[in-house]
């Protein structure tokens, strides 16, 4: 995107409405202040997906998922790009395309992109030394369990990444207090 900015004569710009909040500004600080400590280690996790018609990710009745009308007005063949055709199903589209590997990241690239925002911009993480899928469940070519590991050798740092959390933590997780109150 940086090269298509000067070939192109183009600005673009890419987001993570979280980073606009006070709460990652204020993990910022606490790690700059020093309130934080010696991080060594970080474990990130998103307790999804959800499966189901209306849930965060459609899971189709069947693999391949089965051929329905195209909707008027909307050019499957301009939509599916590079990848390999397929019958339009409605799964893809309009949303739940992000779970399938063909056309996006699964849980990587649609959550972690927020839950590791503020380690990664905070701490100053860089780019990685090495990375790591420890274990994978796929229903279908749809994740439902992505787990990875990064290392950062320079700075000591290892970053864990957790997706399908549900299926790991049966009971609540004490994470701190707030205002005198435990935060569960």
């Amino acid at each position: 995107m940086e090269i298509s900015t000067f070939v192109y004569n183009v600005i673009t710009q890419m987001g993570n409405q979280g980073h606009a909040t006070d709460g990652i500004r204020r993990v910022k600080e606490w790690v700059d202040a020093g309130i934080v400590g010696d991080v060594k280690e970080v474990i990130a996790w998103f307790d999804g997906p959800e499966f189901g018609e209306g849930k965060y990710f459609t899971k189709p009745a069947q693999f391949p998922p089965a051929e329905e009308p195209i909707p008027a007005g909307f050019d499957w063949d301009l939509w599916l790009g590079p990848v390999a055709p397929r019958p339009y199903n409605h799964v893809y589209h309009p949303k739940s395309w992000r779970g399938f590997y063909d056309f996006g990241n699964a849980e990587l690239g649609d959550w972690a992109c927020h839950t590791l925002d503020a380690p990664f911009w905070s701490l100053e993480l860089g780019l990685p030394t090495t990375t790591e899928l420890t274990e994978m469940s796929l229903i279908g070519v749809l994740a439902q369990r992505f787990n990875t590991r990064i290392e950062y050798d320079a700075i000591n740092m290892k970053v864990t990444n957790h997706e399908g959390m549900e299926r790991y933590i049966k009971e609540p997780v004490r994470v701190g207090r707030s205002y005198g109150e435990e935060v569960w």
